[in-house]
């Protein structure tokens, strides 16, 4: 499973934006998994409070909502991006399944240098397809591209939880940085059309009446 240069260059742009070493993404790769989740856990947790922040026009709120937990769903971050519309349920559940992955490893110093693929591996079933469906947020359960073949998402968790989460974690950011970006277009645009209209009327005056 590769994640294309634009993919990249999406969340380098993002990386800039929330003051993140450049290269932040790319290092995660090498990462031991531990460290992985830590790390990947704190840029979603900073780009949640930045969209949150955004949603609200309030930047100087962003220390506040920092110190907030994440996946608490009743008074939370993710209680804010629920009430405000802001994520898809499907990446609140990304969200939530990733914290609380991260709080199983961190709360337990044992942790430390543990496998992804060994504590997937040690799953049952049951416990597996919860895994997969809190994590998933965009095969919508259907095939997936990896090592050159559509194969169920299943199979990518299985063999590569790290590089599945990853794909995830850098899909979610890309939307969130899309959507921006529109949203941003769109008020540029209404911007452009009200100083017509008002360079318009400045023109002629009597051109309405």
């Amino acid at each position: 499973m590769t994640v294309p240069d634009t993919v990249e260059g999406s969340v380098r742009a993002l990386e800039t934006e929330l003051g993140l070493p450049t290269g932040f993404l790319q290092s995660l790769r090498t990462e031991d998994d531990w460290s992985f989740i830590i790390k990947i856990h704190a840029l979603i947790e900073a780009a949640v409070s930045h969209l949150i922040c955004t949603a609200l026009g309030k930047d100087t709120l962003i220390d506040v909502f920092s110190h907030l937990d994440l996946s608490d769903k009743r008074c939370g971050e993710m209680a804010f991006t629920a009430a405000l519309s802001l994520l898809e349920k499907s990446d609140r559940r990304f969200v939530s399944s990733l914290s609380e992955l991260r709080n199983t490893l961190v709360h337990d110093v044992t942790n430390v240098g543990s496998s992804l693929s060994k504590h997937v591996a040690a799953m049952d079933s049951s416990k597996f397809d919860v895994f997969v469906k809190g994590f998933d947020s965009f095969s919508m359960g259907g095939l997936v591209r990896f090592e050159g073949k559509d194969v169920p998402r299943e199979e990518v968790f299985r063999r590569e939880p790290k590089t599945a989460i990853l794909t995830v974690a850098i899909i979610y950011q890309v939307k969130e940085t899309e959507r921006f970006s529109r949203e941003a277009n769109d008020l540029r645009a209404q911007c452009v059309s009200l100083m017509a209209d008002r360079l318009r009327h400045l023109i002629s005056p009597n051109a309405n009446m």
